[in-house]
């Protein structure tokens, strides 16, 4: 992703937007996942849930305090007036966004003998998280 133009007005703002897309498709995959393995009950299937839940939990906790940020945004003002109010939620997001990361490698991990398709889900998880993280980053090394 390119760096901010800093005189962009709405720039920030149209990050935040971005984000709020990549955590839709987030939680489809973390729906249809949910959905296949709510009614298994192996140990496996179990620790399973348990990252799929633990991930959805952080998720919601994410999407609420960006939403905070959001709700309170005005777009069109100066990427830097809103920075400082971005990164105050972001740092609150931050740990978040860890305990996703942590969970996934151990999902990942819980799916190596599975078959492609379910690896394929679990990949597009990851490939979401990425696309989330790397917007973080660009939002602040603008």
């Amino acid at each position: 992703m390119a760096k901010i133009d800093a005189q962009s007005e709405n720039a920030l703002y149209n990050l935040v937007k971005k984000l709020a897309e990549e955590y839709s498709d987030f939680n489809a995959f973390l729906g249809y996942l949910l959905k296949i393995y709510s009614n298994k009950d192996s140990e496996r299937d179990i620790r399973i849930m348990a990252c799929l839940l633990t991930i959805r939990s952080s998720f919601i906790a994410c999407v609420e305090e960006l939403s905070r940020f959001t709700s309170t945004a005005t777009p069109g003002k100066p990427y830097f007036s809103l920075l400082p109010q971005f990164l105050y939620h972001a740092s609150i997001v931050e740990p978040y966004l860890k305990t996703i990361e942590e969970q996934y490698q151990e999902l990942r991990s819980l799916f190596a003998n599975e078959p492609e398709t379910a690896k394929k889900v679990v990949e597009g998880l990851g490939e979401v998280l990425r696309s989330i993280e790397q917007t973080f980053d660009t939002i602040g090394k603008a």
